[in-house]
């Protein structure tokens, strides 16, 4: 697809936003069941889906929330920032 006359390349099997500054450089993306992102040379590709978002702080830097995922950060996603928190959606109310 293109967003802001940019080629932008995405697969997750949920819901994906991606917003860019005025020059055309990613600002901010999330995706449930990220495998893949490329946007010029910004690229991610994950073995694993993930739900994923990731956004540039006032300082311009990398800020990321990883949600429902075990184990360690993905090492593509560690490449981007090493600012991860991680997040679980509880169970709903009398599931375990």
């Amino acid at each position: 697809m293109k967003i802001r006359n940019r080629a932008v390349s995405i697969h997750a099997t949920g819901v994906a936003a991606v917003r860019l500054n005025e020059k055309g450089r990613l600002e901010a993306l999330a995706a449930g069941g990220l495998r893949h992102f490329k946007l010029g040379s910004f690229e991610i590709s994950l073995k694993e889906p993930a739900d994923v978002a990731l956004w540039t702080d006032r300082r311009g830097e990398w800020q990321g929330v990883l949600q429902n995922a075990g184990g360690p950060i993905p090492e593509p996603l560690m490449k981007i920032t090493k600012r991860w928190t991680r997040i679980r959606v509880p169970s709903p109310a009398g599931v375990d």
